[in-house]
Protein backbone atom coordinates (compact mmCIF):
# COMPACT_ATOMS: atom_id res chain seq x y z
CA UNK A 1 0.00 0.00 0.00
CA UNK A 2 1.34 3.42 -0.96
CA UNK A 3 -0.03 6.56 0.67
CA UNK A 4 0.80 10.26 0.62
CA UNK A 5 1.10 11.85 4.04
CA UNK A 6 3.22 14.52 5.72
CA UNK A 7 4.29 15.76 2.29
CA UNK A 8 5.89 12.45 1.27
CA UNK A 9 4.97 9.11 -0.26
CA UNK A 10 5.15 6.14 2.12
CA UNK A 11 4.93 2.39 1.61
CA UNK A 12 3.07 0.23 4.12
CA UNK A 13 3.65 -3.53 4.11
CA UNK A 14 1.20 -5.70 6.01
CA UNK A 15 2.54 -9.10 7.16
CA UNK A 16 0.67 -12.32 6.50
CA UNK A 17 1.05 -13.17 10.18
CA UNK A 18 -0.53 -10.35 12.18
CA UNK A 19 1.69 -11.21 15.14
CA UNK A 20 4.54 -9.64 13.15
CA UNK A 21 4.79 -5.85 12.91
CA UNK A 22 3.68 -3.72 10.02
CA UNK A 23 6.50 -2.13 8.01
CA UNK A 24 6.32 1.58 7.23
CA UNK A 25 8.92 2.66 4.68
CA UNK A 26 9.95 6.06 3.35
CA UNK A 27 12.16 5.86 0.30
CA UNK A 28 14.56 2.95 0.36
CA UNK A 29 16.49 3.74 3.50
CA UNK A 30 14.03 4.50 6.29
CA UNK A 31 12.20 1.44 7.60
CA UNK A 32 9.91 1.70 10.63
CA UNK A 33 7.93 -1.04 12.34
CA UNK A 34 4.82 -0.96 14.51
CA UNK A 35 1.19 -1.94 14.89
CA UNK A 36 -2.21 -0.39 14.09
CA UNK A 37 -4.26 1.32 16.77
CA UNK A 38 -7.21 3.68 17.12
CA UNK A 39 -6.98 6.97 19.01
CA UNK A 40 -10.01 8.17 20.95
CA UNK A 41 -9.58 11.71 19.62
CA UNK A 42 -7.75 11.34 16.32
CA UNK A 43 -8.68 7.96 14.87
CA UNK A 44 -6.71 5.12 13.24
CA UNK A 45 -2.90 5.30 13.20
CA UNK A 46 0.25 3.21 13.22
CA UNK A 47 2.05 3.17 16.55
CA UNK A 48 5.70 3.14 15.57
CA UNK A 49 8.26 2.34 18.24
CA UNK A 50 11.19 0.85 16.29
CA UNK A 51 13.25 0.90 13.11
CA UNK A 52 14.67 -2.00 11.12
CA UNK A 53 17.95 -2.31 9.25
CA UNK A 54 18.60 -4.30 6.07
CA UNK A 55 19.50 -7.39 8.12
CA UNK A 56 16.19 -7.33 9.95
CA UNK A 57 17.69 -6.10 13.24
CA UNK A 58 15.44 -3.86 15.31
CA UNK A 59 16.36 -0.53 16.94
CA UNK A 60 14.12 1.25 19.42
CA UNK A 61 13.05 4.85 18.98
CA UNK A 62 13.50 7.01 22.08
CA UNK A 63 9.79 7.80 21.96
CA UNK A 64 6.99 6.13 20.06
CA UNK A 65 5.55 8.00 17.08
CA UNK A 66 2.00 8.08 15.77
CA UNK A 67 1.51 7.88 12.00
CA UNK A 68 -1.98 9.13 11.13
CA UNK A 69 -3.60 8.63 7.75
CA UNK A 70 -7.19 7.86 6.65
CA UNK A 71 -5.98 4.70 4.91
CA UNK A 72 -4.90 3.21 8.26
CA UNK A 73 -8.55 2.50 9.10
CA UNK A 74 -8.58 -0.20 6.41
CA UNK A 75 -5.60 -1.83 8.13
CA UNK A 76 -7.31 -1.64 11.53
CA UNK A 77 -10.30 -3.47 10.07
CA UNK A 78 -8.00 -6.18 8.67
CA UNK A 79 -6.66 -6.59 12.21
CA UNK A 80 -10.17 -7.13 13.58
CA UNK A 81 -10.63 -3.69 15.16
CA UNK A 82 -14.15 -3.29 13.80
CA UNK A 83 -15.76 -2.27 17.08
CA UNK A 84 -13.05 0.24 17.96
CA UNK A 85 -13.28 1.82 14.51
CA UNK A 86 -17.06 1.95 14.75
CA UNK A 87 -17.06 3.53 18.19
CA UNK A 88 -14.37 6.01 17.23
CA UNK A 89 -16.78 7.43 14.64
CA UNK A 90 -19.76 7.30 17.01
CA UNK A 91 -17.83 9.14 19.72
CA UNK A 92 -16.58 11.69 17.18
CA UNK A 93 -20.17 12.46 16.28
CA UNK A 94 -21.05 13.49 19.83
CA UNK A 95 -22.14 10.33 21.63
CA UNK A 96 -23.24 11.44 25.12
CA UNK A 97 -22.30 9.91 28.45
CA UNK A 98 -24.51 10.51 31.53
CA UNK A 99 -22.61 12.33 34.26
CA UNK A 100 -24.99 10.98 36.88
CA UNK A 101 -23.60 7.48 36.22
CA UNK A 102 -20.39 8.37 38.09
CA UNK A 103 -20.03 7.21 41.69
CA UNK A 104 -17.77 8.99 44.18
CA UNK A 105 -14.77 6.95 45.31
CA UNK A 106 -12.53 7.57 48.33
CA UNK A 107 -9.33 7.89 46.26
CA UNK A 108 -10.45 11.22 44.80
CA UNK A 109 -11.70 9.79 41.51
CA UNK A 110 -15.24 9.36 40.27
CA UNK A 111 -16.02 5.92 38.84
CA UNK A 112 -18.44 4.96 36.07
CA UNK A 113 -19.35 1.29 35.44
CA UNK A 114 -19.41 1.40 31.66
CA UNK A 115 -21.61 -1.59 30.81
CA UNK A 116 -24.22 -0.65 33.41
CA UNK A 117 -24.17 3.08 32.64
CA UNK A 118 -24.50 2.60 28.88
CA UNK A 119 -26.78 -0.46 28.79
CA UNK A 120 -29.54 1.41 26.91
CA UNK A 121 -27.10 2.95 24.37
CA UNK A 122 -24.97 -0.02 23.35
CA UNK A 123 -25.64 -3.31 21.60
CA UNK A 124 -23.86 -5.54 24.11
CA UNK A 125 -21.10 -5.56 26.70
CA UNK A 126 -18.43 -5.89 24.01
CA UNK A 127 -19.31 -2.36 22.91
CA UNK A 128 -18.58 -1.17 26.45
CA UNK A 129 -15.18 -2.86 26.30
CA UNK A 130 -14.44 -1.29 22.91
CA UNK A 131 -15.22 2.18 24.27
CA UNK A 132 -13.14 1.47 27.38
CA UNK A 133 -10.20 0.35 25.25
CA UNK A 134 -10.31 3.64 23.31
CA UNK A 135 -10.15 5.58 26.57
CA UNK A 136 -7.42 3.34 27.97
CA UNK A 137 -5.11 3.83 25.00
CA UNK A 138 -5.29 7.62 25.24
CA UNK A 139 -2.70 9.52 27.26
CA UNK A 140 -4.80 11.87 29.38
CA UNK A 141 -3.43 15.11 30.76
CA UNK A 142 -2.33 14.99 34.40
CA UNK A 143 -3.59 11.38 34.79
CA UNK A 144 -7.06 12.88 34.97
CA UNK A 145 -8.74 9.84 33.42
CA UNK A 146 -7.98 6.15 33.44
CA UNK A 147 -9.68 2.81 32.83
CA UNK A 148 -9.72 -0.30 34.96
CA UNK A 149 -11.24 -3.69 34.26
CA UNK A 150 -12.97 -6.17 36.54
CA UNK A 151 -14.43 -9.60 35.84
CA UNK A 152 -17.84 -8.00 35.36
CA UNK A 153 -17.17 -4.87 33.30
CA UNK A 154 -14.79 -2.00 32.55
CA UNK A 155 -14.79 1.14 34.73
CA UNK A 156 -13.95 4.69 33.72
CA UNK A 157 -12.32 6.87 36.39
CA UNK A 158 -12.07 10.67 36.27
CA UNK A 159 -10.54 13.03 38.80
CA UNK A 160 -12.58 15.59 40.72
CA UNK A 161 -11.44 18.54 38.62
CA UNK A 162 -12.53 16.86 35.39
CA UNK A 163 -15.82 15.80 36.96
CA UNK A 164 -16.64 19.35 38.01
CA UNK A 165 -16.01 20.68 34.49
CA UNK A 166 -18.19 18.17 32.64
CA UNK A 167 -21.82 18.95 31.74
CA UNK A 168 -24.65 16.60 32.76
CA UNK A 169 -24.46 14.92 29.34
CA UNK A 170 -20.85 14.95 28.19
CA UNK A 171 -18.92 13.92 25.11
CA UNK A 172 -15.25 13.23 24.43
CA UNK A 173 -14.97 16.80 23.14
CA UNK A 174 -15.93 18.14 26.56
CA UNK A 175 -12.97 16.17 27.90
CA UNK A 176 -10.72 17.48 25.14
CA UNK A 177 -11.62 21.10 25.80
CA UNK A 178 -10.55 20.86 29.44
CA UNK A 179 -6.89 20.35 28.44
CA UNK A 180 -6.82 21.24 24.73
CA UNK A 181 -3.25 22.54 24.68
CA UNK A 182 -1.84 19.44 26.35
CA UNK A 183 -3.58 17.09 23.94
CA UNK A 184 -2.54 19.17 20.92
CA UNK A 185 1.06 19.21 22.15
CA UNK A 186 0.97 15.48 22.79
CA UNK A 187 -0.04 14.78 19.21
CA UNK A 188 2.51 17.24 17.83
CA UNK A 189 5.29 15.61 19.86
CA UNK A 190 4.37 12.14 18.62
CA UNK A 191 4.18 13.16 14.96
CA UNK A 192 7.31 15.32 14.98
CA UNK A 193 9.58 12.71 13.39
CA UNK A 194 7.50 12.59 10.19
CA UNK A 195 7.65 16.36 9.83
CA UNK A 196 11.41 16.32 10.45
CA UNK A 197 11.89 13.69 7.75
CA UNK A 198 9.76 15.64 5.28
CA UNK A 199 11.73 18.81 5.99
CA UNK A 200 15.04 16.99 5.50
CA UNK A 201 13.86 15.55 2.18
CA UNK A 202 12.74 18.97 1.03
CA UNK A 203 16.09 20.58 1.83
CA UNK A 204 18.22 17.59 0.71
CA UNK A 205 19.70 17.07 4.18
CA UNK A 206 20.86 13.70 5.44
CA UNK A 207 18.43 12.12 7.86
CA UNK A 208 19.90 11.00 11.19
CA UNK A 209 17.70 9.39 13.84
CA UNK A 210 18.98 8.49 17.28
CA UNK A 211 17.87 4.98 18.23
CA UNK A 212 18.75 2.36 20.84
CA UNK A 213 20.31 -0.99 19.98
CA UNK A 214 18.84 -3.57 22.39
CA UNK A 215 21.54 -6.10 21.49
CA UNK A 216 24.52 -3.95 22.42
CA UNK A 217 22.59 -1.74 24.87
CA UNK A 218 24.02 1.36 23.21
CA UNK A 219 22.65 4.41 21.44
CA UNK A 220 23.34 4.44 17.71
CA UNK A 221 22.43 6.58 14.73
CA UNK A 222 20.06 5.28 12.08
CA UNK A 223 20.65 6.91 8.71
CA UNK A 224 20.88 6.05 5.00
CA UNK A 225 23.63 5.30 2.54
CA UNK A 226 23.44 4.99 -1.22
CA UNK A 227 24.66 1.72 -2.73
CA UNK A 228 24.70 1.57 -6.54
CA UNK A 229 22.24 4.44 -6.64
CA UNK A 230 19.83 2.87 -4.16
CA UNK A 231 19.23 4.31 -0.67
CA UNK A 232 19.55 1.66 2.05
CA UNK A 233 19.40 1.70 5.86
CA UNK A 234 22.69 2.33 7.63
CA UNK A 235 23.36 2.17 11.36
CA UNK A 236 26.38 3.91 12.88
CA UNK A 237 27.89 4.13 16.33
CA UNK A 238 27.77 7.62 17.81
CA UNK A 239 31.51 8.07 17.30
CA UNK A 240 31.36 6.90 13.70
CA UNK A 241 28.60 9.36 12.93
CA UNK A 242 30.54 12.20 14.53
CA UNK A 243 33.56 11.75 12.26
CA UNK A 244 31.67 10.84 9.14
Amino acid sequence: MKINKYGLQWTIKIPTDFMNPIVLQQGGGLVFVGYPAVSLFWGPYLEIDSMQDRNGDIYDLPEKQMFFAPEIEEICLEYGMHRKAKWYHVLQDGFEFPKEAFERKINGYWRMPMTTALYDKIKDEMDAYAIADLFKLMHFAKNSIYVDYTIDQPFLYIDNDTYNKLPSQWTIWDVYRINTNEYDNYRKQHEQLWHDIADARKTNRQIKINVFDPKSHTSVVYTEKVVYGIAMPDVLLQDEERYR
